[in-house]
């Protein structure tokens, strides 16, 4: 799923603009200023001829690769086994291995292994490279075209199932951690930090007091991300976000269908998007809230794994001191390293199974469901339907 809503894009694009304009400015200005006729310019001495000064000579540091480490210290270095690593490269080297055979160019592997080093541990820029063997300097010009070519595969990491049989098994995960049948995903929005444009400081301002980004994400059952929307301002509310993104269009307007979505209360009930009963007064709606609170405590989780897993998206070690738009495709990747890592059993599945009746699990998903126009009826339904017989 793409990454940024239309709303969203816009206001990056202007940010740039801004950004070029005050560059322009800038360049103008000193442009403008003359030097004064009075200043005594430094008497250059003559050079001294015959004697040859002896260049400096330069010192390249020692480049770490894979071949050093033991498979555990790989993974806590970089959040991916061996494997995982070569097969990601192998996916981007022809966008960051060096044009040049010069002996000292910066090898592509060295590039990544460095990229994801900076994500796992969150540390400064000077500490990353430092550890990786590259100069600060170089680390930041090659940063970008690393975070671009892994963006650029983020359609064949992160999506929804293409066919029948992977939305039985996405519904098939959420029914045996819930009961609740014919749930396609559960959604909501994280919050990163980072260093506010001064422009729009107080856009970025969330409702618990510091500078982020919003990002929307959708997972399934074992905390696999099927699509992300980041970038948003921090002061976005929920519900705002959803409706901006095609996930909502999809949908409204039946190319996604067969079941419902699961959100929180911060969003407006649909017909394919359950929120939780403010007030249960029945049995029934308690054992719906309860079954509710199960689906969406697997993206909490999700949350909670891609922010450990991930140091530099986690606000106790220091904010992302990036724009907004440079931050979003952090996110990003971060979420693409997250499902490579779920692909090759590096991040375990927590889901609580709980419900492992097969009869009742065929017979519950055997026939999709009508969602009709009216949200809070698609509840009640569904309420009546399968959580009636439940106990509180």
């Amino acid at each position: 799923m793409e990454a940024f809503g239309p709303v969203m894009l816009h206001l990056l694009l202007a940010e740039e603009e801004e950004e070029r304009e005050r560059k322009q400015r800038k360049h103008i200005r000193r442009a403008a200023v003359q030097r004064p006729k009075d200043k005594v310019l430094p008497v250059r001495k003559p050079p001294v001829h015959g004697r040859r000064r002896t260049p400096k000579p330069r010192v390249f540091r020692e480049r770490t690769g894979l071949e050093v480490f033991t498979e555990e210290e790989i993974i806590q270095r970089y959040r991916l086994n061996k494997s995982a690593i070569n097969e990601l490269y192998e996916l981007i080297k022809g966008d960051i291995d060096p044009l040049t055979q010069r002996s000292h160019a910066i090898p592509g592997m060295v590039k990544l292994l460095n990229c994801l080093h900076f994500f796992a541990s969150g540390s400064f820029q000077t500490r990353t490279s430092s550890i990786g063997g590259v100069s600060q300097s170089a680390f930041s010009r090659f940063m970008g075209p690393v975070i671009d070519s892994i963006k650029k595969h983020l359609k064949a990491f992160i999506y929804f199932p293409k066919d029948k049989a992977g939305w039985q098994r996405v519904k098939r995960g959420f029914y045996r951690i819930s009961g609740m049948p014919h749930v396609m995903g559960v959604l909501d929005c994280m919050h990163i930090a980072l260093s506010p444009p001064h422009e729009r400081e107080e856009l970025y301002r969330n409702s618990k007091g510091f500078h982020s980004v919003s990002v929307q994400v959708i997972c399934d059952s074992k905390g696999k991300i099927l699509s992300i929307y980041s970038a948003f301002p921090g002061s976005s509310q929920e519900s705002v976000i959803l409706k901006q993104t095609s996930v909502y269009d999809a949908f409204k307007n039946g190319k996604l269908r067969g079941g419902w979505l699961v959100g929180g209360p911060g969003y407006t009930c649909h017909p394919w998007l359950l929120t939780p009963v403010k007030k249960p007064t029945t049995t029934a709606e308690h054992s719906y809230n309860e079954a509710h609170t199960r689906i969406r405590s697997v993206i909490e989780r999700t949350f909670s794994l891609l922010k450990s897993q991930f140091k530099c998206l986690d606000k106790p070690g220091g904010v992302l001191q990036y724009n907004p738009t440079k931050v979003a495709d952090i996110i990003v990747v971060c979420c693409i390293l997250h499902n490579i890592g779920i692909q090759h059993n590096i991040v375990e599945n927590f889901a609580c199974e709980t419900y492992n009746d097969v009869y009742e699990l065929k017979a519950s998903l055997a026939v999709e469901p009508e969602l009709g126009d009216k949200p809070l009826a698609v509840r009640g339904r569904i309420i009546t339907d399968y959580f009636s017989g439940h106990s509180s």
